[in-house]
């Protein structure tokens, strides 16, 4: 892509910040910014802007680079992705409000933000080639909204108007104007993008970010930011789209995230290089300290310095060696214009230990592979007006050889203790200094096992651990001292709140340092390491209300092999429903109960399962969960229903749906039944439900069908029945169903009913009239509906006598 931004001469600053910039230029280069050096060429056949035309028309500068954008709120100025540096935003400049280069205003940077996703690839979507530049404080300068979405179709045509604005050069062979420059145009939108069109003349270099300026009735808006322009300027333009698009939202949620409420801007901070940096603390400036250094301890003044980290990784030292500063350190990154602690905060007092080495520093280690994704900034905060000597900024090699715990003693196992009351060494690196931080530490060497491991001391003394080598950048886990005694007899201010024991996923093989230290000497006690623990069910996978249930589970190390002569804890449900057993490990970790007869909620389908290892000397705890099917029942019976041409509906004897885990009897009964030409007796229907069975039946004693033309139908005895049944164990599912009836004559004439197959058709006229009607249900573990007599005319009437249905769930 063309990116359309010029190169211009760089502006001399300071010695110190002239070298600061050649230093960082390759970070520059690394982050996609080298083609924004290459010229092409620019806004020509255009004319001079007048005053007060274009105030809100922004002049954007880095070293070598000229760029245009448009202030669209008062603190904020849109440009493009490619115009800015957003980790290194002190590089920026930006003018606003003049039309030459001498009456624009300079106004100072608070940070950047580019959009997330440009660029992936540098250039391949100018759609997302935009960014915000952040200003110190918002300007009384009139500026011009972000079009709004609703709007593009006032430029939806190739002959709607538009204005450009730039800084650019006015022809192939100048360098950027000095005089804003403006021509008219027409635009259109096309695939994300807007595309403009000129006459005579057009958009070029150093355009780039300047933008679409189209006239809505709200009066002058930004409708997009100049991406790229062609090599001999003019036609087309490409513009990223402000008013919609896919860069619209990521747009409006910048602009509305509020200032970044800080007490100074570190952006001019001190580089710090490859060469020891030191500063007096006496050098103080005006400024306040920063507040967020160390929430809750506040700086009188902070000294700020940058790192722009090179590709590898590369140790980091504050020390205040030599001083009598006591100090507040922290350490962030920013990402566009916001800072965020990154590695580690915290203060410390200034001196050093007995063999002359810093013990006031703070360190960490860079991560390498990073120039252009990361830049750190390091506040270093004294903490009274009175405090002299040096604050050192150093890039190490390595960490001061007396902080190495040499003679470390030699641990093993998966599990085990060890005596403390020996090896002691200096304090622990990572810790400071201070009245309450330690100065003698026993190390300990751990050749690691491979899963989760915890350690403790049976005193309470700090713990620390390290893996591979002893720094701040290397340990892993920590856990401060616990006091003892009552904490009534404490002062108030010492009281600290003992942290989790120092717990971690180990990788086999490794070499892990482990820290026992106290203030003075290392407290007695012993070291104890705890091995994690792996739980897991295994079964069962359906339980039933009534039946036994076995509960099956397995103990393992973390990573390692099974636990055997444990103590396992199953439990079948929750709260007042819980059910419980207990079972010991064998050789193979495996753990297995019974609950002797399941009793859960009978609304329940589902039934959670856990296992617990409550822990010991050896081991960590460990518990995992599970849900197990719970079998279930549902059914209905009715003993008559009809539906009648012309005539209410008619349902006599009906259980209604019913749906259970447990035991349950629904019967319903009816005396005699006389509805148009319907008549009947003795009519009733049953749903039985317990045992891993679900049973429904349906009768009526007398029956008569009178149609009119058609043949009386005449029954007596009418029964049906539907079981369907769970073998436990096996977990079969089985359904079966069966009809009866005394008589059956129709118009007279007598029907066999001895036997009845199943889905028995006898067809009168116009007439169905079924017997042993039989239908399995969808969705159920087994489940059979069965209808005694169906009489059925299309359109006319559908008459059901004796219907049962009953279905298990959950089986198998």
């Amino acid at each position: 892509m063309n990116r359309t931004c010029l190169r211009a001469g760089t502006p001399g600053p300071s010695t110190r910040r002239r070298a600061w910039s050649l230093l960082a230029l390759p970070a520059l280069l690394l982050s996609g910014l080298t083609g924004l050096a290459q010229p092409a060429h620019a806004v020509g056949g255009g004319s001079d802007a007048t005053d007060g035309q274009f105030p809100f028309i922004a002049r954007v500068t880095l070293p070598g680079l000229v760029c245009s954008g448009a202030l669209v709120r008062p603190e904020w100025v849109l440009t493009a992705g490619h115009c800015v540096d957003a980790l290194r935003p002190y590089r920026m400049r930006v003018a606003l409000g003049g039309t030459t280069v001498a009456t624009a205003t300079s106004v100072a940077v608070a940070g950047a933000r580019r959009h997330p996703s440009w660029p992936s690839q540098p250039g391949a979507d100018p759609s997302l080639d935009l960014a915000l530049i952040r200003l110190a404080e918002p300007v009384d300068t009139p500026f011009a909204p972000l079009a709004e979405p609703g709007e593009s179709t006032a430029w939806d045509g190739p002959s709607d108007p538009m204005t450009a604005v730039g800084w650019g050069v006015t022809g192939p062979d100048t360098g950027p104007t000095d005089t804003l420059q403006t021509i008219g145009g027409t635009v259109t939108t096309s695939t994300d993008v807007l595309t403009a069109t000129f006459t005579s003349g057009g958009v070029c270099g150093g355009d780039s970010g300047s933008p679409a300026l189209v006239t809505t009735p709200r009066g002058t808006v930004v409708a997009g930011a100049l991406s790229k322009a062609p090599e001999d300027c003019g036609s087309p333009g490409t513009y990223a789209m402000a008013g919609s698009g896919p860069g619209r939202d990521w747009l409006q949620s910048v602009l509305d995230s509020g200032p970044t409420e800080r007490t100074e801007h570190p952006w001019t901070a001190e580089p710090a290089t490859s060469e020891r940096y030191c500063t007096l603390a006496g050098d103080r400036g005006v400024d306040a300290g920063e507040a967020e250094l160390v929430p809750g301890i506040a700086a009188h003044h902070t000294l700020w310095f940058n790192y722009d980290p090179p590709d590898a990784s590369t140790p980091v030292v504050v020390s205040t060696a030599g001083s009598t500063v006591d100090t507040v350190v922290g350490v962030f990154h920013s990402t566009g214009d916001t800072l965020q602690h990154d590695l580690m905060a915290r203060w410390t007092q200034g001196e050093n230990d007995s063999q002359g080495t810093p013990q006031t520093l703070h360190t960490w280690a860079s991560q390498g592979g990073e120039p252009s994704e990361r830049v750190y900034l390091i506040g270093v905060g004294t903490r009274t007006e009175g405090d002299t000597g040096p604050i050192c900024v150093q890039i190490m090699p390595q960490y001061p050889a007396n902080d190495v715990p040499v003679g470390a003693i030699a641990i093993s196992g998966s599990t085990g203790s060890q005596n403390t009351d020996v090896g002691i060494a200096t304090g622990d690196p990572a810790e400071g200094s201070g009245p309450s931080a330690p100065t003698a530490t026993a190390w300990y060497r751990w050749t690691a096992t491979a899963g989760r491991v915890e350690f403790s001391h049976t005193a309470g003394a700090a713990l620390s651990v390290y893996r591979g080598q002893v720094t701040a950048a290397d340990r892993i886990a920590a856990a401060p001292a616990r006091l003892t005694g009552k904490k009534k007899d404490k002062p108030k201010k010492t009281h600290r709140v003992r942290a989790a024991n120092p717990a971690f996923t180990a990788v086999a093989g490794e070499t892990y340092y482990i820290g026992v230290s106290g203030t003075g000497t290392v407290p007695s006690g012993d070291l104890v390491w705890k091995h994690g623990t792996a739980l897991t069910v295994d079964g069962p996978g359906t339980v039933a209300n009534d039946f036994p249930a076995t509960l099956t589970g397995t103990l393992r190390e973390d990573g390692d092999g099974p636990i055997s002569g444990r103590t396992v804890t199953f439990t079948l449900g929750s709260g007042a429903a819980a059910q419980s057993c207990t079972a010991t490990t064998d050789a193979a970790g495996l753990a297995t109960c019974t609950i002797a007869n399941v009793a859960q909620p009978a609304s329940a389908t589902g039934v959670p399962v856990s296992a617990d290892f409550a822990g010991d000397g050896q081991y960590l705890p460990s518990h995992t969960d599970t849900t197990a099917k719970l079998v279930y029942h549902t059914g209905r019976a009715l003993g008559l229903s009809s539906r009648l041409l012309a005539l209410p509906p008619l349902v006599v004897s009906d259980t209604g749906e019913i749906s259970t885990s447990a035991t349950s009897h629904t019967e319903r009964v009816g005396g005699r039944v006389t509805a148009g030409i319907v008549r009947a007796s003795a009519v009733g229907a049953r749903v039985d439900t317990g045992q891993a069975r679900s049973v429904a039946n349906a009768w009526t004693g007398e029956l008569t069908i009178g149609l009119p033309g058609l043949p009386a139908i005449r029954a007596t005895d009418v029964h049906a029945e539907s079981r369907s049944t769970c073998q436990v164990g096996r977990l079969t599912p089985a359904a079966t169903g069966s009809v009866s009836l005394g008589t059956l004559t129709i118009g007279g004439v007598s029907r066999p009913v001895a036997t009845i197959a199943p889905n028995t058709v006898i067809r009168v006229g116009a007439l169905t009239v079924t017997l042993n009607e039989q239908r399995p249900v969808p969705g159920a573990s087994a489940g059979l509906a069965v209808t005694a007599l169906r009489v059925s005319a299309p359109g006319v009437t559908d008459l059901v006598v004796a219907q049962a249905r009953s279905d298990i769930h959950h089986c198998g």
